[in-house]
């Protein structure tokens, strides 16, 4: 029978036709088998020996739907557990540091009838508790005590003058077996030359103090006077004196004061008693000296004396700062309870444990605060999956409807499925958590790792936090997008889940243009941040720059990527034409340009892209800002390979030259002068000899570019040779007297000694330009000519105005280059040291490599850089697998077109262009479009960056420039360019080797 054309069938009998096709579809199901119902408890006896089985082989069978669901869950898991644990144990560690770091948590003293025999019997108390490692007395200003007690060293010379001035110090009196225990053990730690002994008459100084004296290790100080001042209970109070005094003490030992490279707010919370302006002297020499018998008296009575108590911390609870902190006062209160005397206890760790929990729970939600871009695209990444995979199924709901299932049934086959996914993603992913918070902690600076094997026992543990917060965060999406999805496929027609799929709805953002909306937004805080990074001076309010920090990263974010998702669609259109002339595509560039236009799925897969691209080149950029700011900082904190400051100002030009390894050195004088009513810091250096030195590209200083606004290092300089009666005033000092560039201003110059406030004025003194900061530590003070430094110093002494015309002038801070410079070893680095400090009049030094060494080996306050890396790790993975996950689930929807193409001549390898093809410009406009979007989103983010690094790290004075590598983001989107395309290849493996008789059955 001859089937009539299909022209002359009416609508209504096509539909019919139709309809008979389906059902006859739905028949041949039908009779496969009918789904069989099962009572109420059957599902409990068949569970294990029939549900589990058909769970797990459905979900191998459905390996590219279950992939996208396992995706999606081990990510979110991963990244939530990872941020949990690696919180934890930072938090834990730090606590742990901070509470072994100091020499002793508790300390008490006698505040009535104290004597030195009733100190003793409390030690031997509190000695033989089981929770205390060690106890020792201290004398000293530290206690109760109520006076000021002071101590002076005086040398021979000193001895012999007329008004001797001697070297101040502080006291602490300490017993002669402290080096034999754990308290002693954190005076050995210390950078620490000599003997760690105090038998005898000796003592143990600060190493400037030995230079101060003149002294070295196994000199004897001839004579240190001690002094008590009180004031007594009349009315008014009166001042009282008493004074001790040792003579010919032995120095056995020098330690050096730690340097304040730079100062972490964690400073303020822990001190150590041990470090500062400190002689160390035993206290037999206070008990057993008759010249010591009064100060020992008024000491017991102004409570100079207390015992420090170090506690094994392993018997309390370390992990919880409330709870160790009431066990404590209960060991305080049971050694009070079994001592007859009036004992007062104190936690001296408590200001350190409780400022430390404020700053863990600040940091704790600016670490999730930072992380949200990860978590967003986490959820969008499971939401995702989880669609997919269950539009995937509609055709197998809709088989199972006509084999005689009911909705509860249905539900079961989804829950069963799901609930195995849930459980083996949310191991796996709790297992990849504890492997990035182990790296992550091992990290010294942004993907700089240095993981220890011996640590990683200590992650491995079952922490239900980090286990049960991503498990109902995933198990809670996942039940919402099974009802609302699976339901909706439940409820359909069977021939609608049969023959075709819905439509994707156009999102919220997209249907109501609010993604225009917050890119525009987004836009214009960035114009204002750039605007602000080129000295371009905005005025905003607190709100203002609040919202920009806070809300337009995300809006630019948000908005950006969806915009994104518009651009992947319409872009690629609009440069088909010259991307199809491509000899390669010839044989498929019909099909590819039908492609471009009709492609449903394009956008979800872009948005993707756009959103992990985009948190990749924020945590490259910001990592790579993090760590060249720390180094910055410590550029602009030393000033030069080498800062060398002396107690008194003279021409040292000579002395350093000496010093091996030393090539050029600069001079930096200052002083004060006034501008109208306010006091001015001026500062000058050998202006010639450094312009030429930058002229030559080997400066001595280490000029950054925004030490001056609008002119380079070498623009000033040379500014200031051109203009020697200039000055470059400080930002804030121009901003507050409300001067600008090329305005005239007087200076006056208060003469030295004066006492009747009298100065001379220097007139017409043009203002070349601003400054932000100078080299060396310096933020406050304006930059002028040598020349007129010189005029300035010379009047301020009351000379000619060219009296010190000629000549070197003296000056106690010098900027020095070194020979070999990145290249002195740390053997070179430590012997010049040595020679520095040696030479007369010494202050201080620093040196930048070898400060620059100790920045690099240590990891960077609260783990910045390490949270950076975990962000770029999971969003490049994220890139990839939802690359793979995805199109490989687009693929497989399309193996029915690829089947009809191989049946009318198409090869493999067309197949292969043609998914090339089509995804090619789709990829590389997202890539493009997530590398715009996280440099926008670096540069916003990075005063909240700055933020964080003020509280965790270091104060700065500098800005936190946003460093841009190039290479690097080159790099990183090459990689997954080519890693999402090699994704493709990989999906479409099947689609392309499928049967083409099968391909071409398939609805």
């Amino acid at each position: 029978m001859e089937n009539k054309p299909e022209k002359n069938i009416s609508k209504k009998n096509k539909q019919g036709l139709n309809k008979r096709e389906n059902n006859s579809s739905i028949h041949k199901i039908n009779q496969r088998r009918v789904f069989p119902k099962k009572k109420k408890l059957e599902f409990i006896a068949t569970f294990p020996f029939e549900t589990i089985p058909q769970t797990f082989k459905s979900v191998i069978h459905n390996k590219r739907r279950s992939f996208a669901m396992l995706a999606g869950i081990i990510l979110a898991t991963s990244l939530l557990s990872g941020i949990i644990i690696y919180n934890k144990e930072l938090k834990e560690n730090n606590y742990l540091t901070l509470i072994e770091d100091q020499p002793f948590e508790v300390g008490f003293n006698i505040p009535n009838n104290e004597s030195m025999i009733a100190l003793n019997e409390l030690a031997t108390q509190i000695r033989s508790n089981e929770k205390v490692l060690a106890a020792s007395i201290f004398g000293g200003r530290r206690g109760d005590f109520k006076g000021y007690l002071e101590t002076k060293l005086f040398t021979s010379t000193d001895l012999v003058s007329e008004d001797p001035e001697g070297v101040v110090a502080f006291p602490l009196f300490m017993e002669e077996s402290i080096f034999s225990n754990e308290i002693g053990e954190k005076i050995a730690e210390m950078d620490f030359e000599g003997e760690l002994d105090l038998s005898g008459d000796s003592a143990i100084i600060p190493s400037r103090m030995a230079r101060d004296l003149d002294l070295e290790i196994g000199q004897k100080i001839p004579l240190i006077n001690l002094t008590q001042i009180y004031y007594d209970d009349g009315d008014p109070p009166n001042p009282v004196q008493i004074n001790g005094q040792l003579t010919n003490i032995t120095i056995k030992g020098t330690y050096k004061l730690a340097e304040q490279t730079s100062f972490s707010i964690t400073d303020i919370f822990s001190s150590s008693p041990f470090q500062g302006w400190n002689i160390y002297l035993s206290m037999d020499l206070l008990t057993n000296k008759t010249s010591m018998d009064a100060l020992e008296t008024i000491m017991h009575d102004q409570g100079n004396f207390y015992i420090g108590v170090k506690l094994d911390i392993n018997q309390f609870s370390v992990g919880d700062p409330e709870t160790f902190i009431e066990e404590i006062n209960i060991f305080i209160n049971d050694i009070a309870r079994n001592n007859n005397n009036d004992l007062e206890g104190s936690i001296i760790i408590q200001d350190a444990v409780i400022g430390f929990e404020i700053i863990s729970i600040f940091i704790t939600i600016l670490y999730v605060a930072l992380s949200i871009p990860v978590i967003i695209l986490s959820i969008y990444l499971l939401n995702f999956g989880i669609e997919m995979s269950l539009e995937e199924r509609r055709r197998g709901i809709a088989i199972r409807k006509v084999q005689g299932a009911n909705s509860r049934q249905i539900f079961g086959e989804l829950r069963s499925e799901t609930i195995f996914l849930l459980l083996v993603g949310t191991v796996i992913g709790y297992l990849a958590g504890i492997v990035s918070a182990w790296l992550i902690t091992s990290a010294t600076g942004y993907m700089i790792i240095a993981p220890d094997p011996t640590t990683f026992i200590d992650f491995v543990y079952l922490d239900w936090t980090a286990l049960l917060v991503p498990f109902v965060f995933t198990s809670l999406l996942i039940i919402l997008q099974i009802y609302k999805k699976g339901r909706k496929f439940i409820n359909s027609e069977v021939t609608q889940g049969v023959v075709r799929r819905d439509q994707k709805k156009i999102s919220f953002l997209k249907r109501t243009y609010l993604d225009f909306v917050f890119f525009i937004i987004g836009v214009i805080g960035l114009g204002i941040v750039v605007a602000q990074r080129l000295k371009v001076d905005i005025q905003l309010s607190l709100l203002a720059q609040l919202g920009i920090f806070l809300i337009t990263p995300f809006l630019f974010w948000i908005g950006g990527s969806s915009l994104g998702s518009r651009l992947t669609k319409w872009v690629p259109l609009k440069l088909q034409a010259s991307f199809l002339r491509l000899k390669v595509l010839n044989d498929v560039k019909r099909i590819i340009k039908s492609g471009l236009k009709r492609r449903g799925d394009v956008d979800r897969l872009a948005l993707i892209i756009i959103l992990t691209l985009s948190i990749a080149v924020l945590a490259t950029i910001q990592g790579t800002t993090e760590e060249r700011h720390a180094e910055r900082d410590l550029e602009w904190q030393v000033g030069a390979d080498w800062q060398v400051n002396f107690n008194t100002p003279a021409d040292h030009h000579a002395n350093l030259s000496q010093i091996i390894g030393f090539d050029e050195n600069i001079a930096l004088t200052g002083t004060f002068v006034k501008i109208l009513t306010s006091s001015l810091s001026v500062i000058a250096i050998e202006n010639s000899f450094e312009l030429a030195n930058l002229q030559e590209g080997k400066p001595v200083l280490y000029w950054q570019e925004d030490n001056f606004n609008s002119f380079t290092a070498q623009e000033a300089l040379q500014e200031l040779e051109t203009t020697p009666r200039g000055i470059f005033l400080t930002s804030d000092y121009a901003d507050y007297l409300a001067l600008n560039t090329e305005d005239k201003i007087d200076i006056k110059v208060p003469i030295t000694g004066s006492t009747s406030g009298e100065f001379h004025e220097i007139e017409d003194i043009s203002i070349l330009g601003t400054m932000n900061q100078f080299p060396g530590s310096l933020s406050f003070s304006s930059l002028t000519s040598e020349s007129l430094m010189r005029e300035i110093l010379a009047l301020s002494m009351n000379m000619s105005a060219d009296a010190l015309a000629t000549g070197a002038l003296n000056s106690s801070r010098y900027y020095v280059r070194t020979d070999n410079g990145a290249d002195m070893s740390v053997d070179q680095i430590s012997a010049t040291q040595i020679e520095v400090e040696e030479m007369d009049d010494i202050e201080n030094d620093r040196s930048f490599y070898y400060e620059k060494n100790r920045l690099d080996s240590s990891t960077q306050g609260y783990g910045i850089s390490g949270l950076l890396s975990m962000d770029f790790v999971i969003s490049l993975l994220a890139s990839l697998i939802s690359a793979f996950a995805f199109s490989a689930i687009i693929m497989e929807k399309r193996k029915h077109e690829f089947a009809i193409l191989r049946s009318i001549g198409a090869k493999k390898k067309h197949i292969y262009k043609l998914a090339l093809g089509e995804n090619t410009l789709m990829m590389l406009t997202a890539s493009i479009w997530g590398i715009f979007l996280g440099i926008g989103i670096a540069q916003l983010f990075n005063g909240v960056f700055m933020f964080v690094s003020m509280i965790s790290e270091t104060f700065s004075s500098i800005d936190r420039l946003v460093e841009i590598p190039i290479v690097e983001l080159i790099i990183i989107s090459t990689v997954t360019f080519l890693g999402m395309l090699g994704a493709t290849v990989a999906s479409i493996r099947s689609a392309a080797n499928q049967d083409i008789a099968v391909g071409i059955k398939e609805v």
